[in-house]
């Protein structure tokens, strides 16, 4: 659930499976609805009373969430780096 009002990243937070959604942001969140949403998580949390979920900024996404430019570059190079010398130890094995 995105929140830009936090003062951190993220924020955890427990919460009831079994109660009502009260807090405007949250049920915009859910579609302003959180019959659906509490439904789906009771189902599949059956043994369980409350979970923990994450409140999160703009910022917690964009800096977490997708690879800079960089990261992609370095993996391909460190990719086809490591492929080389496979072919190589492969071909000297033989």
């Amino acid at each position: 659930m995105q929140n830009n009002a936090l003062g951190e990243n993220n924020e955890w937070y427990t919460v009831p499976i079994h109660t009502r959604i009260q807090d405007s942001a949250a049920l915009a969140a859910v579609g302003g609805d959180d019959s659906a949403g509490l439904a789906a998580i009771r189902a599949e949390f059956t043994n369980m009373e409350e979970i923990k979920i994450m409140v999160y900024t703009g910022r917690y996404v964009s800096r977490y969430t997708c690879l800079e430019k960089k990261t992609i570059a370095i993996h391909i190079v460190a990719f086809l780096l490591s492929l080389i010398f496979g072919i190589a130890l492969a071909s000297a094995v033989r």
